[in-house]
């Protein structure tokens, strides 16, 4: 059986079927680039386009297989879940709806995964400097070829990892919330030198457009069940507007990519003296000593005088944007460092590194932050050349995770969800808020007090929110007690 296009595009998607609405296992964490806030403006008149287009765009009454909307019978827990049903319920008719326009071009538009293109060996791994791709691109198909001509692109998050019910751009909590995630999408649309893209949660979905090197437009969140417009008619317009005007955006030589993730006011230059040089020994009396210096020792400074030495005792891990963290010796004692290389951008890695060094030195002492018992210039090491590193003390503990979670009773749970409030509220003492909120930067000791890891992504915060708001929703998966 079949119908006019435009009865299916106009049909709500089925809603997930979600257990208890939490995953089941936590959802994968990219190292994206942020978009600061200030780079965030409202898509005005997103819906009304969408809408007046829909009403006149040809094509729409030809025929298509009749898809009946009936409940979910597929139960998902992990976002390479929730991807198949998007794929289903999304990308599968409004494939077969431009396939059916018979408009040029536009009928050769597919929805496609990364590795479907032939040339993601290359593309990918090259450019995108990381282990992450998107989960949702939309080409045109060269007739005879298979080669494809990348239109827009998608990033897909769990719906438990960011909310989208409620995108507000005037309310500065839901921008610094929505950073990392749209800097991955951001990051996306950059390296394919793509004018659009969208974020989307199945439920909830948003639309983006670059309008300028620094302005990205954002459009109204569109909920799953909504039909003026329905989710299936957004992305059938954007189709329809990358195939009939310019789809793409290039950057001239002036573009800074680390003015998109810089918030407003900060600075990229370093506290410390940034000119790595020869070091010299130290004079009669100083306590630095270099008998004990070995092939793998770390020895940092100010940029022109060693001033400290670090032994690595082992590799912990490293993040995709560079950034090393090892278990190391530091006068006598066992510490955490972190080490940010260079030259490849630089200036970003400089912002992260002088944000951290700032972040513990405004912070007052406290058991819900480790200390910061050092920081300088690498001036000479056999295998992390140059670069910035941070010493802190080691805190003995276990890296908070969900099977610890599910490990808690009723009663621990809460006394474990108060323990993390009371760490939020100490960084909003300081205007602060964590956005790269992970289970793996929280660290839990013996008695179930927690530290927070990481400094490197902390913003400005309102006072307007509290801790559960956000921060402890999302480490929490947002299971409700």
């Amino acid at each position: 059986m079949s119908e006019p296009v435009r009865n299916q595009l106009r049909r709500p998607l089925p809603s997930l079927a979600i257990i208890d609405n939490f995953p089941t296992r936590d959802p994968p964490f990219s190292d994206a680039e942020l978009l600061s806030e200030k780079h965030m403006h409202p898509w005005r008149n997103f819906t009304t386009e969408v809408t007046s287009f829909i009403a006149t765009a040809p094509g729409l009454d030809n025929l298509i297989p009749r898809t009946d909307p009936a409940p979910e019978s597929v139960i998902v827990g992990d976002k390479d879940g929730i991807n198949g049903r998007f794929v289903q319920h999304v990308g599968q008719i409004v494939g077969q709806a431009w396939s059916a326009s018979c408009v040029e071009n536009l009928s050769h538009y597919r929805f496609h995964d990364a590795y479907a293109d032939r040339t993601v060996s290359a593309f990918w791994g090259r450019e995108w400097l990381g282990p992450s791709v998107p989960e949702v691109i939309v080409s045109r198909v060269q007739d005879g070829t298979g080669f494809l001509t990348r239109k827009f692109v998608g990033v897909l998050e769990a719906p438990w990892t960011v909310r989208l019910d409620r995108v507000f751009l005037s309310d500065r909590d839901t921008c610094l919330a929505l950073e990392p995630h749209l800097g991955r999408l951001v990051k996306y649309m950059r390296v394919g030198g793509l004018k659009y893209g969208f974020l989307t949660t199945y439920q909830y979905t948003i639309f983006v457009r670059r309008a300028g090197p620094y302005r990205f437009e954002i459009s109204d969140s569109i909920h799953h069940l909504s039909q003026e417009p329905s989710v299936r008619e957004c992305f059938y317009y954007l189709g329809h507007i990358t195939n009939s005007s310019s789809y793409k955006f290039d950057e001239d030589e002036s573009f800074d990519t680390i003015l998109l993730t810089i918030p407003e006011g900060a600075s990229t230059s370093s506290t410390d003296d940034f000119v790595t040089g020869t070091y010299r020994q130290p004079a009669e009396g100083d306590s630095l000593s270099f008998s004990s210096i070995t092939p793998d020792s770390i020895l940092y400074g100010d940029g022109s005088t060693v001033t400290g030495i670090v032994e690595p005792v082992r590799y912990i891990r490293q993040s995709s944007n560079g950034r090393f963290v090892l278990e190391a010796t530091w006068n006598t004692q066992t510490v955490i460092v972190k080490y940010w290389p260079e030259p490849v951008n630089e200036t970003q890695r400089m912002f992260r590194y002088n944000n951290e060094v700032g972040i513990y030195k405004i912070l007052p002492p406290s058991r819900f932050i480790t200390e910061m018992l050092d920081h300088g210039n690498v001036m000479l090491s056999n295998k992390y050349h140059n670069g910035h590193i941070i010493i802190l003390r080691k805190e003995e503990g276990e890296v908070f995770s969900r099977a610890m979670w599910q490990g808690f009773s009723d009663d621990e749970k809460m006394e474990f969800r108060q323990e993390l409030l009371d760490a939020h509220a100490f960084l909003r003492e300081y205007d602060l808020t964590q956005t790269d909120i992970r289970k793996d930067n929280i660290l839990v000791k013996p008695d179930r007090k927690v530290v927070i890891l990481d400094m490197e992504q902390m913003r400005l915060a309102s006072h307007r929110r509290h801790g559960d708001d956000y921060e402890v929703k999302v480490l929490l998966d947002r299971e409700i007690l």
